[in-house]
């Protein structure tokens, strides 16, 4: 994800695709995971560096063309920023960090810095916290420390744990498996066993889980040979299914009973899906790095050889944005209103600019001026046509505004609809 000084945010899941044509990333790469795996990458940012690819590929020699290639993707629907702060999880390695600002370097953005990617989201929260992030394949917990004396505060990461057994693909895999299980029953159909079944799975994943968690259950549609297959997934049921996996998390973070437990953007399904923490903060991205680009000037010097930041003295002048509480409750918006009529964005949602008006339509068009989703609870962009200013509200609540070009939409809930 890459978050500008305006707020806006830009970011695109960790999938590639490699073909004769060149690197395909992000949602596009996605879409075609599970029909083409033999060609499908999504583990190259968790193991960056440049050992040989296990089979020769015309357009990547090893996973840190990969990464290059998504890298300068990111830049580019970013607007090609002049200036950039890294931020890298506890999970990335010395060496692997070096080959990240190699490849950085090589492209006409210049590093100011990198700091620890559990130090910036405490930079939104002001007491003694476990920051808990929720990768691809893994999740990692930091223990961050404040301590205030003489009108200074000291910020720093102590103990820092990586879950490897705990990523978003982990879940998505072990409800896709419960999803196969009752078709199974219900119809003697597997989708999992077919790479266009499989594919159709994980495409509506994500819209499923959003649904999900706000409703508590939600009837979804599978396609099969015969036609559409109906099915209700309940959020006690897949509650049920992860608690095993989250019990490794659970031992860590109570091992400090009296520390707060705050969720960064990315893992805030999980207090979604465990009650344990059904009432814990959720850090928003934009909030952490807003407060990092405030105190950018003090504690980045433009150098080659960038040392990750996992401690900062803080004047008293930098009062970090309260984390925002995820409420499951709250009003999170489903659809999106436009000339009378709403649109879900459960599901991939194109519109398009003609003829003075906007033209909407469900699915992925790829010559669409923008495509957009709500993913996690978060409205992300699939695709957009560059040149376009499309500006994404910071919260997916009712009543938000999306600005594309000169069109203000707003976002709305439709219940039974």
């Amino acid at each position: 994800m890459i978050t500008t000084d305006l707020e806006q945010s830009f970011s695109e899941c960790g999938f590639a695709q490699l073909s004769n044509k060149g690197i395909t990333c992000g949602a596009d790469a996605y879409a075609m995971h599970w029909q083409v795996p033999q060609s499908s990458f999504n583990d190259y940012w968790r193991r960056l560096n440049q050992l040989p690819l296990p089979n020769k590929q015309q357009w990547a020699r090893h996973n840190a063309d990969i990464a290059f290639a998504q890298l300068q993707q990111m830049l580019l629907a970013a607007g090609s920023p002049e200036r950039l702060i890294l931020s890298v999880p506890a999970s990335f390695s010395d060496p692997q960090l070096a080959l990240l600002v190699g490849l950085l370097n090589a492209t006409s953005t210049t590093l100011l810095g990198v700091i620890d990617s559990g130090l910036l989201a405490a930079l939104a929260i002001t007491e003694d916290s476990w920051i808990v992030e929720l990768q691809l394949h893994q999740t990692v917990l930091s223990l961050v420390r404040y301590e205030h004396s003489n009108g200074q505060t000291n910020l720093s990461v102590g103990q820092q744990e990586i879950i490897a057994d705990l990523g978003i693909l982990q879940i998505h895999n072990t409800i896709a498996k419960h999803i196969s299980d009752r078709l199974i029953k219900e119809y003697r159909y597997d989708p999992l066993h077919s790479s266009s079944g499989e594919q159709d799975i994980y495409n509506k994943m994500a819209g499923w889980l959003s649904g999900l968690v706000t409703h508590g259950e939600i009837i979804i549609m599978v396609r099969s040979p015969s036609g559409d297959l109906s099915l209700t997934l309940y959020k006690d049921e897949i509650i049920a299914l992860l608690k095993r996996r989250l019990g490794h998390l659970e031992r860590v973070l109570s091992t400090s009973s009296d520390t707060s437990i705050v969720f960064a953007e990315s893992a805030h399904l999980i207090p979604l899906i465990a009650p344990a923490y059904a009432g814990n903060d959720t850090i928003k991205s934009v909030d952490a790095a807003i407060n990092c680009l405030k105190i950018a000037p003090t504690i980045f010097a433009e150098t080659d050889e960038p040392v990750r930041v996992s401690s900062l003295k803080l004047v008293s002048t930098l009062v970090p944005r309260k984390a925002q509480e995820f409420d499951s409750k709250a009003s999170i918006a489903t659809h999106i209103l436009y000339d009378g009529q709403a649109w879900s964005l459960i599901e991939p949602l194109s519109i398009s600019i003609s003829e003075g008006r906007l033209e909407l339509e469900n699915g992925i068009n790829k010559t669409a001026t923008v495509c957009i989703q709500i993913i996690d609870n978060s409205l992300q962009i699939l695709h957009q046509l560059h040149k376009l200013k499309v500006v994404l509200p910071s919260k997916c609540n009712v009543n938000k505004t999306l600005l594309i070009g000169e069109y203000r939409l707003v976002l709305i809930e439709v219940i039974h609809g």
